[in-house]
């Protein structure tokens, strides 16, 4: 048990929290103790726990949880961040007999972790700085054809809005005075674990289950204070570019809190970007998942523990 770590991942409103926690449970009557680590990035902050579908205080309480809400936006988590914690918790629940169950869509926090980062260097604070004010200066689109000279094959797998993505290219290479492209070719890779047993679930429910799912969901959030979370977000003068401004949901409900649209119409986008994220996250983790166990249901009876 000390190198096992067991991955629930999949794409949102899948069924992977409750998922973890019946697996939690089970294990638990065996009289064998676990924690859940989250693998998803927006769930990492502590702003919006509603709309990011974070599990609920009573159920942290009843399972042990980690890293659900653990940064507030002061930090931009990353997936080096996210991997060099998660590992510290794994290798702690280890220590203690305990299983560790990383549950999240985020496939590249899960790639990181197990496969390990290449080693780029620590970016100085004022780098960034540098970076937000020439593409406020300049707009995004001189910006992203600054990012296209700089590095034509990084740039080109960045879409014009994603201005993170476009700010690390850009701080990197000033920083560096190599692209990230270079980085990528050449430095070392990063380990954040020893040898490990990886006992992998990709949870895939049919389409029409998981897009009920995500309208049924997009409803209920709405209803529990999703939009009083965009509210008090906006209120907090939190930048343009951070990660949670393109949390699933902000931008709809930002549009019904400007009355831009009508509840309706929020309503409906949310439900739409939610399912074209989704469908997004089942290209990428059929193309990149290896050793999985691929899972129609949720259902703890077709796991074998």
């Amino acid at each position: 048990m000390h190198s096992k770590i067991i991955v629930i991942a999949g794409p949102t409103a899948s069924g992977k929290s409750n998922l973890a926690v019946e697996i939690a449970k089970k294990y638990l009557n065996l009289n064998q103790k676990a924690i859940i680590i989250n693998a998803d990035s927006q769930q990492v902050y502590k702003e919006l726990p509603i709309l990011s579908a974070q599990p609920t205080k009573e159920i942290q309480k009843e399972i042990p949880h980690a890293l659900y809400g653990y940064l507030d936006m002061s930090t931009i988590c990353s997936a080096g961040i996210w991997a060099k914690k998660a590992a510290e918790l794994i290798k702690i629940a280890w220590k203690k007999n305990t299983i560790p169950i990383l549950c999240g869509g985020t496939g590249f926090y899960l790639m990181a972790l197990q496969e390990g980062l290449k080693s780029i260097p620590d970016i100085p604070i004022h780098c960034r700085n540098e970076a937000i004010e020439r593409l406020k200066i300049i707009g995004i689109q001189r910006f992203y054809e600054e990012c296209l000279d700089i590095d034509k094959i990084a740039a080109r797998k960045i879409t014009p809005q994603d201005k993170h993505r476009l700010l690390r290219l850009w701080e990197v290479f000033y920083s560096t005075g190599k692209n990230i492209s270079w980085w990528h070719k050449n430095a070392k890779i990063i380990k954040f674990l020893p040898p490990t047993i990886w006992e992998s679930y990709l949870l895939l429910p049919p389409r029409e289950e998981l897009y009920v799912n995500i309208n049924s969901r997009a409803e209920k959030i709405l209803k529990m204070g999703a939009i009083e979370e965009v509210q008090r977000l906006l209120k907090s003068n939190i930048p343009y570019y951070h990660p949670l401004m393109k949390a699933l949901g902000v931008q709809e409900i930002k549009s019904f809190i400007k009355k831009e649209s009508s509840y309706e119409v929020s309503l409906s986008k949310l439900q739409q970007y939610t399912r074209n994220f989704a469908k997004r996250q089942t290209t990428w983790f059929k193309h990149q998942c290896k050793n999985v166990t691929v899972l129609k249901s949720s259902n703890i009876s077709h796991i074998n523990l």
